[in-house]
């Protein structure tokens, strides 16, 4: 990509991979005997109501937040429009799908933090890559993030720190701490072992035990939770 200036993919009259693998799917459920017709505009038909209705709740209740939080947005000539635009469209599609109400409602603090401060050729790219994070995180993501930045300092997570209803918490967390840890939002330590219980002195046996990893959030991660998780 030029630094000086945003190129766009050139116009292609052909069609998208999306819509190539609309059509795809739309063929492959009316191949279904008897009712295969019917299923497929069912299901497109649905498919593209819940997509308008998840877009419009969207932008009324971001309307409804800039309203209330009297949220200065910059005028549009500030921003490079090629770039604001296709942060419009990646947000819109990542709306269109998502279930998460807590991604939603990072998707929005993107949206009205992208419109309040200029979307420039420079951070273009952070922006985008920040979208691209968010949408492979899920909600444990969200909760470590959240918990690392209260002190933006070194953290231990451990079972009394995140709080998850997954029974497998211990490997969600891991899991979790080195899918941030690939973003670049987290610095991952090592892993330790702690030994609960009376000792074997003190006629115990260690019956529990704790596992815990050493976490530091990284200026990327802080500059990311600003940005997306942070209410304005």
């Amino acid at each position: 990509m030029n630094s000086d200036k945003f190129t766009s993919a050139p116009e292609d009259e052909s069609l998208s991979g999306r819509e190539k693998m609309r059509l795809a799917t739309q063929s492959l459920l009316e191949v279904i005997p008897y009712v295969g017709g019917s299923l497929s505009t069912a299901y497109f038909g649905y498919k593209q109501e819940i997509r308008f209705k998840r877009l419009e709740q969207f932008y009324k209740e971001m309307a409804e937040k800039i309203e209330k939080e009297d949220i200065s947005l910059v005028d549009i000539d500030e921003h490079d429009k090629e770039a604001l635009f296709a942060l419009v469209e990646q947000v819109n599609n990542q709306v269109e799908r998502e279930v998460i109400e807590e991604k939603l409602e990072c998707l929005k603090n993107i949206a009205v933090n992208s419109l309040s401060e200029p979307t420039t050729i420079e951070n273009y790219d952070r922006r985008h890559s920040f979208l691209n994070a968010l949408r492979e995180m899920t909600r444990l993501d969200l909760a470590v993030m959240h918990e690392c930045f209260q002190e933006e300092r070194s953290r231990v997570i451990d079972l009394d720190v995140i709080d998850t209803d997954n029974e497998e918490n211990v490997f969600s967390l891991f899991a979790s701490s080195g899918r941030l840890e690939s973003f670049g939002f987290l610095k991952v330590g090592s892993v330790n072992v702690v030994a609960l219980g009376n000792s074997p002195e003190e006629g115990g046996d260690f019956d529990d035990e704790r596992i815990n990893r050493f976490v530091e959030i990284s200026p990327l991660g802080i500059r990311f939770y600003k940005f997306c998780l942070q209410e304005a």
